[in-house]
């Protein structure tokens, strides 16, 4: 099957990772390569993208243009925009240009919708990780809508080093609340290294501080995880209960030990205390790297457990199987 895939991609980003899965799986795969900023890892790459994407709607049009010329060359079975969305008039384009399907896999919170174009109903499918946006698409909207959580690519999230630091790792944008958190555990005395896009100059002093100047890719991210004596797990207070980030898929993967927030739907794929380890306040979080300090080896089973478990259930090729299957595509 020939599949178009486009979205933000960089190195180990959703739709990296979504393309290289179908190549796996032994579809022929276009991919749209201009799509990601070249400074996107830079806190002025970032902004710029931020501003073009707000105010520039040429661009817009300009990237969907791009789109429909891939699709017309093309002429895919399936195309997948991976949070990427475009407004109806140009699904629609989509769908005559290449004479398939299309579906968007929205992989983040339903509270960063700028735009109503998920809601459109011009999509085949819509797949999203927010279970409770999949509920409204479907119950209010008539939209063909289903759950699909975001996932691990074992070809590079997977084992390769062992625990042998201190160090507490917090992986992923500097946002507001992600600050606070890793501020308190600074000022408890707690060893974190921050990895990831680079902060923005509001971020606080001692958070800029504790940046590592590393963004994680395909190539570092299972090392660092696996060294790590834990891999923090927060989520935004905008990101619904309902939700989890791909941080929590690859960090078992890699043979991380994940430390996370309680939430109930976490343990919708990782069993607490034995797969992982949850906190329900910031004291019971210091008692987990208390404990972990004083006995590297206490953690070792939980690592092999949560990587058998993220590598038999929640791949990438696990996702998209689903997919395939509920298009009747497969």
């Amino acid at each position: 099957m020939k599949i178009f895939v486009t979205g933000p991609d960089t190195a180990d980003s959703f739709t990296h990772n979504v393309a290289h899965t179908f190549r796996a799986m032994g579809h022929a795969v276009v991919t749209d390569p201009t799509e990601a900023f070249p400074m996107l890892r830079s806190a002025a790459g970032r902004g710029l993208e931020e501003i073009v994407s707000l105010v520039s709607a040429r661009w817009r049009r300009r990237r969907g243009k791009r789109a429909l010329r891939i699709a017309e060359e093309a002429r895919p079975d399936l195309t997948v925009m991976c949070t990427l969305t475009f407004d109806p008039e140009t699904v629609r384009r989509l769908h005559r240009a290449s004479g398939g399907r299309v579906v968007c896999w929205y992989g983040d919170s339903a509270a960063n919708l700028r735009r109503d174009h998920l809601l459109s109903g011009e999509y085949d499918a819509v797949f999203a990780k927010d279970e409770q946006l999949v509920g409204v698409l479907r119950s209010m909207l008539g939209i063909e809508a289903h759950h699909l959580p975001e996932a691990c690519n074992p070809d590079w999230h997977r084992p390769l080093a062992e625990c042998r630091s201190t160090a507490v790792v917090v992986a992923g944008t500097c946002y507001g609340y992600r600050n606070a958190i890793v501020g308190r555990l600074l000022e408890a005395g707690v060893n974190v290294r921050v990895y990831g896009p680079a902060p923005a100059a509001w971020v606080p002093g001692p958070v800029r501080a504790a940046h590592s100047g590393v963004f994680l890719d395909h190539t570092t991210k299972a090392g660092i995880f696996g060294e790590a004596l834990a891999c923090l797990g927060t989520f935004a207070l905008s990101e619904g209960v309902h939700n989890v980030n791909c941080r929590i898929f690859e960090t078992c993967a890699c043979g991380g030990l994940l430390l996370a927030e309680d939430r109930a739907a976490l343990t919708r794929y990782f069993d607490p205390g034995s797969e992982y380890l949850a906190y329900r306040s910031f004291e019971e979080c210091l008692e987990h790297l208390g404990r972990l300090r004083d006995d590297y080896s206490a953690a070792r089973v939980i690592r092999a457990r949560a990587v058998k478990r993220a590598h038999g259930e929640h791949t990438y090729r696990h996702r998209l199987e689903r997919m395939l299957a509920v298009l009747e595509l497969a």
